[in-house]
Formats: structure tokens, sequence, C-alpha cells
């Protein structure tokens, strides 16, 4: 099961879960948002998911998913199924085909939540 709260993800640990990030451009203008339109992955651009044991440390990374066909990420059961229950890091980065990085989700929680019925291997 997947449920969101804000940016914090809480994913039943083993699930398949589509996740999707929409993308804007924005214009402000006094200091208020004046004008909102959706970005489109272009050519060269990818979109990347990563989630970690810890914030700032490479090495706790658990797994990372990138795209460039769109804003929507997919986690496979494998990817959650060896995880211990509990809180993880993640971030969504989008980096454009000339350089440009944004941070599209910050430091947020990723939560693995415990399951009954388990898989057959």
């Amino acid at each position: 099961m997947l449920d969101i709260h804000g940016t914090s993800i809480f994913l039943t640990r083993g699930d398949t879960a589509y996740l999707q990030f929409p993308l804007y451009n924005v214009v402000y203008k006094d200091g208020k948002i004046s004008e909102k339109t959706k970005y489109e992955i272009g050519d060269g651009d990818t979109l990347t998911l990563t989630v970690s044991k810890k914030a700032n440390d490479i090495s706790a990374v658990v797994f990372s998913h990138t795209t460039s066909e769109g804003d929507v990420i997919k986690i496979v059961p494998s990817d959650t199924r060896g995880l211990n229950i509990g809180q993880y890091h993640y971030d969504v980065e989008l980096v454009r085909a000339n350089g440009d990085v944004f941070t599209v989700v910050k430091d947020s929680a990723f939560n693995i939540t415990s399951e009954v019925t388990m898989p057959n291997e």
C-alpha cells in the first residue's frame, strides 16, 4: 500500500509503487507566483529518486531510480523487500540537459511499513 502525506511516503515493504512528481516552471513577480506552467521532461533531462538510510551519506543509499521519460518513477518489489521496517530518507532531483540541477523534493521521510502476506520466493 502506498500512502503519501505531504512529502512523506509510506510504502508497504515489497510493494510496487508508481510515484508521480509533477514539474512546473514558476515565475515570481513581487514575491508571489505570477505564472505556473507544466514542465515536460525534455531530451537529455533526467528525474532521479534516491532513497537512503540517512541523509548526506552516499554510502547509505538503498536504491535509486532515474527516468528520462516523464514525471513518474516506478518502485519495484525488490527495491524494498530486503529493507528493515522503519524510516528512510529520500529526495528527487531534476537534471536538465543543459546541466541545471533542481531539487524537486527536498530530504523527506520514506517509511517502509510492515506486511502480513509474505511473497513466494
